[in-house]
């Protein structure tokens, strides 16, 4: 994310309260000089795990909190037609955490817009997913998981240069953009195409463990693993 980081005055941030959403907050601060960060916390039943979060966020450098009750809604408009259509990830488990993720999205633009924010961002609890929008003539555009991958492979090639060498490598799955690729290629490392789904990626990295240097990677699906 580098660039002209002058002209973002104004984040909108899914706010959980974990080590993932408080570590940026303050990353975002010491890399884009005199930025708001406005974090957005979807309440979709976590209960007590929302006491303390304004203090918390604050702490950390939010200028406000915003947590928003979607229990009601994301029952009705979300667990239920879900259930019914028995949707299954794999055809093994039900959804569970994933399917939160498109009304804390759809809330934390309305925010968003609400604030004058020039970025909205997101991950999910674990960090290895990362969505991004941006405004653009007055309204969000949402980078394709494609377009971020691209961008934070190109990032990492800018801020790791000294640890790129013969035995560098990226993976990416089958169904991702050959950009990626070539942007690996153009920096004198070789990226490999995996079955898509994290956990061959993570099967690259550990046949190559002790061997050679994974550098990054990821998928369309807006996976990344650093």
């Amino acid at each position: 994310m580098s660039g002209k980081n002058n002209e973002i005055k104004k984040i909108a941030l899914a706010y959980s309260g974990g080590l993932d959403t408080s570590i940026i907050i303050p990353w975002l601060k010491e890399n884009y000089p005199g930025c708001e960060v406005i974090a957005v916390c979807g309440d979709v039943g976590q209960g007590s795990e929302t006491d303390g979060l304004e203090e918390k966020a604050i702490k950390t450098g939010a200028s406000k909190l915003y947590i928003m009750d979607l229990k009601d809604e994301f029952v009705k408009d979300y667990i239920f037609p879900t259930l019914k259509a028995g949707a299954k990830y794999e055809k093994l488990y039900l959804l569970g955490t994933a399917f939160a993720r498109p009304i804390i999205a759809k809330r934390l633009v309305e925010i968003a817009e609400k604030e004058g924010a020039d970025i909205v961002i997101a991950t999910d609890p674990d960090s290895d997913r990362l969505g991004i929008a941006v405004k653009h003539n007055g309204e969000f555009i949402l980078f394709s998981g494609n377009q971020t991958g691209a961008m934070l492979c190109n990032y990492v090639f800018e801020r790791r240069k000294d640890r790129i060498n013969d035995k560098t490598f990226m993976v990416k799955t089958i169904v991702t953009s050959e950009l990626i690729a070539k942007i690996a290629r153009a920096n004198g490392v070789e990226c490999f195409d995996e079955y898509t789904g994290f956990k061959w990626i993570a099967y690259r990295i550990r046949e190559n463990e002790g061997k050679r240097k994974y550098i990054g990677g990821g998928e369309e699906s807006f996976g990344y693993l650093d």
